[in-house]
């Protein structure tokens, strides 16, 4: 029995000595994939070899130099929607790592991807309902959720038991941002049952593939700001209009006193003055109650068209659109 916990005991002793040599011989494994992908992405030898040895890095060591160079070389290739959600992680997970200098540039590289492609930001209120964007499901639950895509058509669907699929091509343009809150109708063999109260969503949406389906009032930006700009220039010549006016009252009422050897002299004055300040000072009010309503109502159209809103109704029920 002597020699059986002896031989035994050797055994573990072998395995404990593996273990040690396995656990020592990791990190520099690790450590020497880590400086390889630096090397290759800082010669630009082989971007996919530098963005495989990243990614194994992070998953053995979740390092913030590993994830940065991850969003490097994703960005490098051209991947900007991944380039975006790598660089957004790394400043969530590793913003005390890097420290006020290195945040800031994430941040400028944030902005920089962020041009090159479109978001869509994702409102979901109703239970049951399934939300896909070019067939991936990407909620099944009440919630908000962002998303980064590349420019072009991006196909929205949203089903749920007992009510009417919505479907729509979504088209972005790099930088733009969609905003779709979405609630779905009732179908009709669901509803037949019990009458279904009328439905209003916050703001979703619906592209222009399907916008004769329903019908839909926008106003374009240039309109809102047309008016105010107008509204501006109007105001600015009825105060100068004003001031005219004033001007020619005051020669009008010099040119009616006059004095002669010391004594004032009265005469009917120069009454063409007095015309052209009556008519300048008609001009500058009318001027300004035209300014006051194209400011008003372009400020309006503006706090309203805010994100370019269209609302509208259709078979599939209500919905919104904004863009901002």
């Amino acid at each position: 029995m002597s020699w059986t916990r002896g031989y035994t005991s050797a055994l573990l002793a072998c395995a404990l000595l593996m273990a040690a040599a396995s656990s020592s011989a990791e990190p520099a494994e690790v450590q020497d994939d880590l400086e390889r992908a630096e090397a290759l992405f800082t010669a630009g030898a082989d971007y996919p070899q530098a963005l495989e040895l990243f990614r194994e890095s992070y998953v053995r060591t979740h390092a913030w130099r590993a994830l940065n160079g991850t969003a490097l070389c994703l960005e490098r290739l051209g991947n900007h929607v991944e380039a975006l959600e790598a660089y957004e992680r790394l400043l969530a997970k590793h913003a005390e790592e890097l420290g006020p200098k290195r945040v800031e540039r994430v941040r400028a590289r944030i902005r920089n991807q962020s041009a090159r492609v479109g978001r869509i930001e994702l409102k979901l209120e109703q239970h049951g309902v399934r939300v896909s964007i070019d067939g991936e499901e990407v909620m099944r639950s009440p919630g908000e959720l962002g998303l980064w895509l590349m420019p072009g058509a991006h196909a929205v669907e949203a089903t749920g038991d007992g009510l009417v699929p919505f479907s729509a091509t979504l088209r972005l343009e790099p930088g733009e941002r969609e905003r779709l809150n979405l609630r779905l109708a009732a179908s009709p063999t669901a509803s037949a049952a019990a009458p279904r109260a009328a439905e209003v969503p916050d703001s979703p949406a619906l592209p222009p593939a399907q916008q004769d389906q329903g019908q839909g009032a926008a106003v374009s930006p240039w309109i809102s700001w047309s008016l105010v700009g107008g509204g501006t220039l109007f105001a600015l010549a009825g105060a100068g209009l004003l001031l005219q006016a004033s001007a020619d009252f005051q020669a009008f009422d010099d040119s009616v006193t006059r004095v002669a050897d010391g004594a004032p002299r009265v005469n009917s004055g120069d009454q063409s003055l007095k015309s052209r300040a009556e008519l300048e000072q008609t001009l500058g009010v009318v001027s300004f109650v035209v300014a006051g309503s194209a400011l008003a109502t372009g400020i309006v159209l503006l706090l309203w068209d805010d994100s370019s809103t269209e609302v509208g109704v259709t078979h599939q029920g209500v919905w919104a659109r904004g863009r901002f």
